[in-house]
């Protein structure tokens, strides 16, 4: 009997996963308020189950103690901006934040952040990213969960770019998703998919592609053995009517998608990504025969890939714009300044549009757009300071050791998707602002505990129904 509810727990915790990634895309990521607590409170009532239902929840994660020690840490640290502290103290850890309380009110206390309220928001925002990670990750100790999840991103990620090109075709005539003001790209102009910023569902797409053409490599290589002794149409008709050629289709649909959001940054950063990997795999092909064979393979996508590339939006904006990008280079600039006030503890967690306008020039506006500093590290090092940077990057950075320099014997296709996936938003993200839409900081969590989970040797990765 405890078994049976212990599975039927754990499996509600799954479908919670499950309906994240389902539905969060299709709320503009997750960007509204109302959308972040909607899928905040999924998280929470997922972990709730999972640890009901997994009374070894807390012993399962030790592997990871190095990582989340740091993650915890973090949090922790965070947690300080929204305790009062007298004004002595307050003007030797932050001589700006002592001035701001003292010229606003007269007051003995004052914080770190200059709005407390909205650094509430934003630790529970990313404390609830700490939970889905952790929820993800103990939950994909079967295999079989795995497989499920990836084949959910990839669907639902499928369906946000055929809905994409039917309002591209048609004017946004079947639009469902309205675009959060003041986005208001027009759909025969460029794709934005059911996010507000088509640059964020650009990058959104760009991870996704990775892991279809993930799955499809995983599955030629399982295939490979059966069809040596076949003749060469008998094998191409294997080919066509198997997986392999699905998820290349898919794989090949949301590029297509991608190179008509006319986003010059997501098209690049796929791109030199994926071109990077393509490279690694290359060098370490240790025979002769199959490093020919994954050349001639390579350059033939990417030629396929070039060919839909420059018909599209995205490359004529290119050849008109190029990489040059002046007001972001002075958004950066804007956020270097608020660095300088506020350099070992920042301004405060979410604090950075409330504030940057005290260091903008007025040729910037006062645009949505120019509230954000276009490069998530320098926001982060605006208003976490000098130790949050650190602590959250240190717990990142031990996590994707083990990922880039790890190797999975059952699905090594998939593994180099995720860390192709993961090393894409982290690129992107040093010129433009992804944190601002919810759903990428999670998929990237997401991604996080699905490498993770592949470099494990298969012997700690059950296959009971546990």
């Amino acid at each position: 009997m405890k078994t049976k509810i212990s599975s039927w727990l754990t499996t509600s915790a799954f479908i919670c996963l499950l309906i994240i990634h389902g539905l969060s895309p299709w709320l503009h990521g997750a960007e509204l308020a109302w959308e972040h607590v909607l899928t905040t409170i999924l998280i929470t009532v997922g972990l709730f189950l999972l640890i009901l239902g997994k009374p070894t929840f807390f012993s399962e994660t030790k592997t990871l103690q190095s990582p989340l020690f740091f993650l915890l840490l973090w949090l922790l640290y965070l947690s300080i901006y929204l305790i009062p502290i007298p004004m002595e103290f307050l003007t030797g850890l932050s001589p700006q934040s002592a001035e701001f309380y003292q010229f606003n009110a007269d007051t003995d206390y004052g914080y770190l952040s200059l709005s407390p309220a909205t650094s509430a928001v934003e630790w529970f925002e990313l404390s609830s990213l700490v939970l889905l990670f952790l929820l993800t990750y103990v939950l994909l100790k079967r295999p079989n969960r795995l497989s499920k999840l990836v084949y959910c991103l990839i669907i639902v990620a499928t369906a946000t770019a055929v809905y994409s090109l039917v309002n591209h075709y048609t004017g946004g005539q079947y639009e469902l998703s309205k675009a959060i003001p003041p986005w208001d790209s027009n759909w025969n102009n460029a794709i934005r998919g059911t996010f507000s910023y088509k640059n964020q569902y650009a990058i959104y797409l760009s991870m996704v592609i990775p892991l279809a053409l993930g799955l499809a490599y995983d599955n030629l290589k399982k295939r490979k053995r059966s069809w040596r002794n076949n003749r060469l149409s008998l094998t191409l008709i294997y080919i066509i009517c198997s997986r392999i050629f699905i998820f290349l289709w898919l794989a090949l649909l949301l590029f297509f998608v991608l190179t008509k959001t006319d986003s010059r940054g997501g098209n690049l950063v796929f791109m030199l990504i994926m071109g990077a990997v393509s490279l690694r795999y290359l060098c370490r092909q240790q025979q002769k025969v199959k490093k020919q064979k994954a050349l001639l393979s390579l350059l033939g996508i990417f030629t396929l890939l070039g060919l839909i590339f420059v018909n599209s939006a995205s490359f004529e904006r290119f050849e008109k714009y190029g990489i040059q990008d002046s007001p972001r280079a002075k958004l950066h600039k804007v956020a270097l300044n608020v660095i300088a006030d506020f350099p070992l503890f920042g301004s405060g967690p979410g604090t950075y549009p409330l504030i940057q306008h005290v260091y903008k020039p007025e040729t910037l506006g006062n645009t949505e757009m120019s509230k954000r500093a276009h490069s998530d590290y320098l926001e982060t090092l605006a208003t976490q300071g000098v130790i949050g940077l650190l602590l959250f990057s240190i717990a990142i950075l031990l996590m994707l050791k083990r990922i880039l320099l790890g190797n999975s014997s059952t699905q090594p296709g998939l593994l180099m998707g995720c860390q192709a996936s993961l090393i894409m938003l982290l690129l992107h993200s040093s010129f433009d602002y992804n944190v601002a839409t919810f759903y990428l900081s999670a998929l990237f969590f997401t991604l996080l505990a699905i490498g993770l989970r592949l470099v494990e040797p298969n012997k700690s990765r059950s296959r009971s129904n546990a």
